[in-house]
């Protein structure tokens, strides 16, 4: 039996952890052993990574130098023994790849076309084997960061298929959705309150529920107290991922208005549930998933209208939001199926050659301008786990 260790950053309900999740999920049922490695404790899923991957490991850093820190993550992964390592969003981990004394297969998983992730998950690139980019704009941006070096493929996430799609909400208002997380940067939630606005505006009765958590959900939620009565608008925080499927039942569109994206689980995931995707056009990611009004709806992310305009077509028409909704599933039960996507990598997995660079000596490695921005220095890390401290307290007050 082969053994696939997953490394993640930590538990939080996000494209790692489900793409974690569901990967390891299928595999496990091919029968590979999988488990996971998880570099901090924050986050909400750490219940779903135990109860799916028993064996997870947590290896946090405490306050120790960058020797004693990446002595302590080379050993943790050394004694999993896997056979192959997927790694998404680590810097530690790619920074420690020349050191890394394990003979398995080294694949990093980039999730985001971020000039930042893109960068970091491809450090260090002679020491992997593959780099796996979820979309076409990601592979794009990798090979134009790191040119035509090394494997990368374009395989894209994969989602579970439900046995049944769901019977098509005929009635008003409108339900709409949101699911991500509550972030200032990248997935533009301002233009949430601005279609909110517009369709109160145009009166089109509609509702809107808002799951996630983040730096922006309380002056989300000020803004959209200030505009709407309690019924029209509401957030229910952090969800299990099972909710979050049971909430994709029970509403007709899901939004994402997001500038940048990757292969967005969360839309692959409201199509799976017959929810209709009214989300940002985003080059080599959503216009891979999406036929514009056959399958949902890709919106420019200039200004609100175009969002608007959609969700008054679907209002409109009980008809087209039933079609349009099995056309959906049909469509990403076809090209998205997690079944197929582990077909994939089970492909990359026979298919990659093992051979690498001969290591390089840890002490030696520490001395690398790559190690030192990739590895906090202890103040550093100091620095960032009092400011994340702090933010949790101002969380926990409001």
């Amino acid at each position: 039996m082969e053994k696939v260790l997953f490394v993640c950053p930590d538990y939080s309900l996000g494209g790692f952890t489900t793409f974690t999740l569901n990967m390891a999920a299928e595999l496990s049922r091919r029968g590979y052993e999988c488990a996971a490695l998880v570099l901090h404790r924050r986050g909400a899923c750490k219940s779903q990574f135990y109860q799916s991957l028993p064996g997870t490991t947590l290896c946090q850093r405490e306050m120790e130098s960058r020797l004693s820190y990446l002595q302590r993550l080379s050993n943790t992964i050394e004694q999993q023994n896997a056979r192959i390592l997927l790694l998404n969003g680590v810097p530690c981990v790619q920074a420690l790849l020349p050191s890394l004394r394990v003979d398995a297969l080294r694949i990093s998983v980039v999730h985001s076309p971020n000039n930042l992730e893109v960068s970091e998950g491809t450090e260090n690139l002679k020491y992997l084997n593959a780099v796996v980019g979820v979309s076409r704009g990601i592979v794009e941006a990798i090979r134009k960061l790191r040119g035509q070096t090394g494997v990368v493929r374009e395989i894209p996430v994969g989602v579970n298929i439900g046995p049944a799609a769901k019977e098509g909400r005929s009635g008003q208002p409108i339900a709409l959705l949101y699911v991500g997380r509550l972030t200032r940067c990248a997935k533009n939630l301002r233009r949430l309150i601005e279609i909110a606005e517009h369709l109160m505006a145009m009166q089109t009765p509609f509702r809107l529920t808002v799951v996630g958590d983040g730096e922006a959900r309380l002056e989300l939620e000020r803004a959209a107290n200030a505009r709407f009565p309690p019924s029209v608008v509401k957030f229910t925080g952090l969800l299990s991922r099972q909710d979050v499927r049971r909430q994709m039942q029970l509403h007709d569109v899901l939004l994402l208005t997001s500038e940048y994206e990757g292969t967005p689980h969360v839309v692959l995931e409201a199509m799976a549930e017959g929810t209709i995707p009214v989300v940002s056009a985003i080059e080599g990611s959503t216009d891979r998933i999406l036929s514009h009004g056959k399958t949902g709806f890709l919106c420019n992310t200039g200004g609100p209208s175009e969002f608007v305009d959609c969700i008054q077509k679907l209002a409109a028409c009980p008809q087209m939001r039933h079609y349009i909704s099995q056309e959906a599933r049909n469509s990403v039960a076809r090209d998205f199926s997690i079944t197929h996507i582990v077909d994939e990598y089970i492909r990359l997995f026979t298919e990659t050659a093992t051979e690498l660079p001969p290591e390089v000596p840890l002490k030696d490695l520490l001395a690398s301008a790559r190690v030192n921005r990739l590895v906090p220095s202890p103040v550093r890390h100091l620095r960032a786990r009092v400011g994340e401290c702090y933010r949790g307290l101002l969380r926990r007050q409001a």
